[in-house]
């Protein structure tokens, strides 16, 4: 005969516990049957989860296994039951799941002044810890005490301190933690801070130079400028103290040196410009003072104008002397004529014509000469020209040849015989 025995789970779904099965035994308590167990397949949770027991007449027992943790012991609508023939009865057996809570971490913070540290005069340090999901929390804490962080779910948290203020620093033992990394939820973080007193800055001064023109010199009117600078020094002796300062200044013009330490300074002037004179230099000493502003005797420049280049050279020249002579008795026929020329230059000279003469044949009728270094001359030869004459007539009555030609030798051998053109020999 079928017999029924359910079992069920009150108030939870299986979608919000870790455990969704469960086992349940029935046991036989009848005298007159041998004791038996009767042990169900797993229980699902829902109105699925029963299970029915096929079983003879008689009393049983109902027992769960215990689910495990977060699981409450079971609740039975009735533990003991009594089957007739032919009838069921049934149990309810009522569970609660109570979820489990995530463990929680700390974050302890420590803080330490550094042994070396100068006298202070602050007592708490702004100490904030920031996390996972948003999470910041700023606490306060005592120099040489202690503040926890603590409920902190598992994630990587990061340590931070709000800055003393100017002469603090400040180091992490480490400023990183992960709370549940290898089972670890408690952590201790220190925190130095180390005072240093700032050293004060010293009070200084500013030192006005300017550059004027030196009125003895030459009138200027130009744009140049001088490089002028400024060295602190222990004495006169010129022993520096410090690296020189610069500037740059036209005529006119002046510079204020700012935050110079207090003492000796002097002026002075490098790379003097080309035709300028530097003419107070033994003058220019100041004192400079803490919190004044000093000012130097001008910087003086005399002018003298580059006395200009002498001219140029002219260029070299020479002279050409012509004559014009007669050949064979090397007189001259008209006045020589002179010209003059660059060297390197190139001159025509023609020869003229002179009645009585003409020039020897052979010569050319020009002359072109190229200008030397030196006065150099040339000469145009000149021929006498004499024109042939007629012989003298016979006498009316006659003149025999024979006396004709007496004459003519007598003629020729007085050297008075004519010809067209003769010419003397030339020397």
């Amino acid at each position: 005969m079928l017999h029924t025995l359910s079992c069920a789970l009150d108030g939870v779904s299986a979608s919000t516990v870790s455990v969704s099965t469960f086992s349940a035994s029935l046991f036989v308590v009848l005298w007159v049957v041998p004791l038996k167990t009767y042990t169900s397949d797993e229980l699902a949770l829902g109105e699925e989860g029963k299970v029915v027991f096929t079983v003879v007449p008689g009393t049983y027992t109902v027992a769960e296994t215990h689910p495990g943790t977060n699981w409450s012991a079971p609740v039975y609508s009735k533990t003991e039951v009594t089957v007739a023939a032919g009838g069921s009865d049934s149990v309810t057996i009522t569970n609660c799941y109570t979820a489990p809570q995530p463990q929680l971490g700390s974050i302890t913070v420590e803080k330490v002044l550094d042994s070396d540290s100068d006298p202070h005069d602050i007592s708490t340090f702004e100490v904030t810890l920031t996390g996972p999901n948003d999470y910041s929390e700023t606490q306060t804490v005592a120099a040489g005490s202690s503040v926890t962080f603590s409920g902190l779910a598992e994630g990587t948290y990061t340590v931070s301190e709000t800055s003393p203020g100017e002469g603090w620093t400040v180091s992490y033992s480490e400023q990183e933690v992960e709370v549940g990394a290898d089972g670890e939820y408690e952590f201790t973080v220190t925190v130095t801070n180390k005072y240093t007193a700032p050293v004060p800055e010293p009070e200084t001064g500013s030192l006005v130079v300017t550059k004027e023109l030196d009125n003895s010199g030459d009138p200027y009117s130009g744009t140049q400028t001088f490089k002028i600078g400024i060295r602190r020094v222990e004495d006169v002796a010129l022993t520096e103290v410090d690296e020189p300062q610069y500037v740059y200044l036209g005529i006119g013009q002046s510079h204020t040196f700012t935050g110079l330490m207090p003492g000796l300074y002097e002026v002075f002037e490098e790379d003097v410009p080309a035709n300028w004179q530097w003419t107070n230099p033994e003058q220019l000493f100041v004192w400079v003072s803490a919190g004044e502003e000093s000012t130097a005797d001008p910087v003086l420049n005399k002018y003298t104008a580059p006395t200009p280049p002498p001219p140029p050279p002219p260029p070299a020249s020479s002279l050409l002397t012509v004559y014009y002579r007669e050949w064979g008795t090397n007189q001259d026929l008209r006045t020589p004529t002179t010209h003059s020329g660059y060297v390197g230059a190139t001159q025509v000279v023609t020869a003229p014509d002179i009645e009585g003469y003409e020039l020897r044949e052979g010569e050319p009728a020009s002359y072109t000469h190229t200008f030397g270094a030196s006065n150099t001359t040339y000469t145009f030869w000149y021929e006498l020209v004499i024109e042939e004459e007629e012989p003298p007539l016979a006498p009316t009555g006659g003149i025999s040849a024979t006396m004709m030609y007496g004459i003519g030798v007598s003629l020729l051998g007085l050297g008075l015989a004519t010809k067209k053109r003769g010419k003397r020999g030339r020397r």
